[in-house]
């Protein structure tokens, strides 16, 4: 009994010894834990201690080691694509709806595929340099795994590129401990009733739309035999026949697709504009933005024999890139010419 007693005591020390040794630790660690990338995706930790933190080490010493720090975690340039962009001093203020307007022709991702950030590296009183590097987010999201869910007050990514013959520090809008919240089985089960209510619902109304189009189509194919028909004994009689399947086809062709028109209107304009909104409606389009030659703006586009009547919609006001406007203008069809 004596020994058994002994030895719970014992258990009981060492279990105190061990926790107040990591109390201990913890209180003595640094505040700041900076950590770099190496080769096959592992992080060396700075400093005397050195350790190595890799998919592989286990969830409790990566959660002990970095719980209530601030994590700083230096990535590899290998993973990201440096391009330069040279922009009016004025823009400063609009840097980053600028650079994500500019990340589609800069980078070969998407924007909303891109994880981007940048450095000013000159500044001058007329122009802007930026050195901007971008990564896939899906590459960066698996990298920083292991990271994602952990204790850390904060984590920081950056990466260091070289420029100009110099180190340039970029730091990244991005966190591992960024997670979505877990959907609950409740919410769940309600989705998925909810979908299924929306699937008969849509194959109801798609029964009822192709009994309706059916003897719509029936009806239409008659009226088109009897236009071809008279069509045909007009020819006959060589008098003029209109034919309105041609007219359909040929006003199809005369249109620009969407497509082609925000293409052309991002030819049009001048390296000094930038579009902050773009609808377009039917054969009218609206713009707003920002120029630093407004005035030359409703002449470009009527000359471009793609837009005519541009004219000014609203009072232009003075910013610090350029002059704010907003332009109402009409989608000219193909093969017409504009005064």
């Amino acid at each position: 009994m004596s020994e058994t007693l002994t030895a719970f005591i014992n258990r009981q020390m060492d279990e105190a010894a061990s926790g107040f040794a990591r109390v201990a630790g913890h209180l003595t660690h640094p505040r700041h834990l900076r950590l770099v990338e190496e080769d096959g995706g592992s992080f060396r930790q700075l400093g005397e201690n050195g350790q190595i933190f890799s998919p592989l080490t286990p969830r409790p010493v990566l959660e002990d080691a970095v719980r209530d720090h601030d994590i700083h975690i230096e990535l590899s340039d290998r993973h990201f694509l440096v391009r330069p962009l040279s922009l009016p001093a004025g823009a400063k203020p609009y840097l980053d709806g600028i650079i994500r307007s500019q990340i589609d022709r800069l980078m070969p991702w998407k924007a909303d595929d891109t994880l981007f950030g940048w450095s000013i590296v000159h500044d001058t009183d007329h122009e802007l340099s930026i050195c901007v590097a971008a990564t896939q987010r899906t590459k960066l999201e698996a990298l920083l795994s292991p990271f994602k869910g952990l204790s850390a007050k904060q984590f920081l990514c950056q990466v260091t590129v070289p420029l100009e013959g110099k180190p340039r520090t970029i730091t990244l809008p991005f966190s591992p401990t960024q997670a979505s919240a877990p959907i609950s089985s409740t919410l769940l089960r309600r989705v998925l009733a909810g979908a299924l209510i929306l699937s008969l619902l849509c194959y109801a109304a798609a029964l009822a739309t192709q009994y309706v189009i059916g003897a719509d189509l029936e009806d239409l194919q008659a009226r088109l035999t009897d236009l071809k028909n008279q069509a045909i004994e007009t020819n006959k009689t060589n008098a003029p026949a209109s034919d309105p399947i041609g007219a359909a086809a040929e006003r199809k062709r005369a249109e620009r697709p969407l497509v082609e028109v925000l293409n052309d209107l991002a030819r049009l304009l001048p390296d000094h504009t930038y579009l902050t909104a773009t609808t377009v409606e039917n054969r009218n389009i609206h713009i707003e933005g920002v120029s630093a030659d407004v005035t030359s703006l409703p002449a470009l586009l009527d000359g471009s024999g793609i837009f005519a009547n541009a004219t000014f919609t609203a009072a232009t006001t003075r910013q610090r890139a350029g002059d704010s406007f907003r332009i109402d203008a009409t989608i000219t069809p193909r093969g017409t010419s504009t005064p």
